[in-house]
């Protein structure tokens, strides 16, 4: 069945230029999964029979509606991902290993001697 939605959609967006607009190879993915959702809500004793038409109907409406909900979506969970990678990496680690100042002596007169 996911081949035949598949090869659906890919003829669709050939002949359709509204849809070949919206419709994106990465999004097959989410579109099955979508669809399998919606087919289970519609079960009853974990059983149904969806038209080709209606899932079909699914198909068209996932690119048309969610697709780029999803696609938004990745895009805010990647950006908080890599600024928050990014402040980690700018905070220094606690404690005296991190402590480029921290020096061993007894006075700590040497090394500012040193410099005069």
């Amino acid at each position: 069945m996911e081949e035949m939605i598949k090869e659906y959609l890919r003829q669709k967006a050939d002949e359709d230029e509204n849809f070949r607009e919206k419709f994106e190879e990465e999004g097959m993915e989410d579109c099955i999964k979508n669809i399998f959702s919606r087919a289970r809500k519609e079960a009853k004793d974990n059983c149904c029979a969806i038209r080709n038409d209606i899932v079909y109907g699914w198909a068209m409406e996932f690119f048309d509606d969610e697709w780029q909900k999803i696609k938004d979506e990745k895009k805010k969970k990647e950006w908080e991902k890599l600024t928050a990678d990014k402040s980690n990496k700018a905070k220094p680690k606690k404690g005296p290993e991190s402590d480029m100042f921290d020096f061993d002596d007894d006075d700590g007169d040497e090394y500012s001697e040193s410099l005069e």
